[in-house]
């Protein structure tokens, strides 16, 4: 894989698909850390190529609220407790939209 930071890509943008091509798939820095991720799609394979990428990025943040709801301690909560939680904060929404209208 390749890395090229984003002054690299600036001066680069004319030989991109050419990187794109060799290496696949190219991680984009800045001061050293990854910001970016791009990938070669084409017409044929793009809503294709989309879709996988969402799908990857839900199970990431799928994994990242287990991982938050484990570390808060709320992966231990009954379905009481958990109705209980929604239908607390839908009151406190509700009062808030009455005091706004």
């Amino acid at each position: 894989m390749k890395f090229l930071s984003i002054r690299e890509l600036r001066t680069s943008t004319n030989k991109l698909k050419s990187l794109l091509a060799k290496n696949g798939n190219i991680i984009v820095t800045t001061n050293g850390k990854p910001v970016s991720l791009m990938l070669p799609v084409n017409e044929a394979n793009m809503e294709e190529t989309l879709s996988a990428v969402r799908q990857a990025e839900m199970l990431r943040l799928i994994s990242s609220m287990q991982m938050q709801s484990v570390k808060n301690g709320t992966d231990k909560m009954t379905m009481a407790e958990i109705d209980a939680e929604i239908a607390a904060y839908r009151r406190e929404r509700h009062a808030k939209e009455r005091l706004a209208a």
